[in-house]
């Protein structure tokens, strides 16, 4: 698997306005996350929703479980649909240059390197194969937490950037 391209376009993110813990995680996002403004959020309790304005999803279809139009007008739905948020939110340390100088806010821990991977970056630590993430969870002498480690195209990796992916 190849980390996730930096976004382009905007993708759109249907929410229930009137779920609390909803509106949290996108003002939340707005505030720290969204200053690109890569995410439109669009709360579907407003009488302003439409179905035809966002590919006829129906405001059942958005409450039964999570939707997100991506930059290519796919839609995702449950994790997917999270993931996609996350990815277009631009979670991660971008380095654009393609540089690891661009990297001045993530660091890693002893023994990883820093590396600038599809333009965000990312910790690897040499020597750790995988073919799938348990694979990097079964490293007990790992400085990287649970929740960071990955396994990407055969190696862990630890980011804080991949928590959705």
């Amino acid at each position: 698997m190849r980390l996730p391209a930096l976004y382009k376009g905007v993708c759109t993110v249907l929410y229930d306005g009137d779920c609390p813990l909803c509106r949290v995680e996108i003002n939340f996002l707005k505030l720290f996350f969204n200053k690109e403004r890569k995410v439109k959020f669009v709360d579907i309790t407003k009488n302003t929703f439409k179905a035809e304005d966002h590919l006829g999803i129906t405001y059942e279809e958005a409450m039964g479980n999570m939707h997100v139009i991506g930059e290519d007008d796919k839609v995702y739905k449950k994790m997917d649909g999270i993931r996609e948020m996350y990815r277009a939110a631009a979670w991660s340390e971008k380095c654009p240059s393609g540089l690891v100088s661009d990297c001045i806010h993530t660091t890693c821990s002893t023994g990883a390197e820093l590396h600038c991977v599809d333009g965000l970056c990312t910790c690897n630590s040499p020597q750790r194969k995988c073919i799938t993430r348990d694979d990097c969870l079964a490293i007990t002498d790992w400085n990287c937490r649970e929740q960071d480690r990955h396994c990407v195209d055969n190696l862990c990796v630890c980011g804080r950037w991949a928590t959705m992916f």
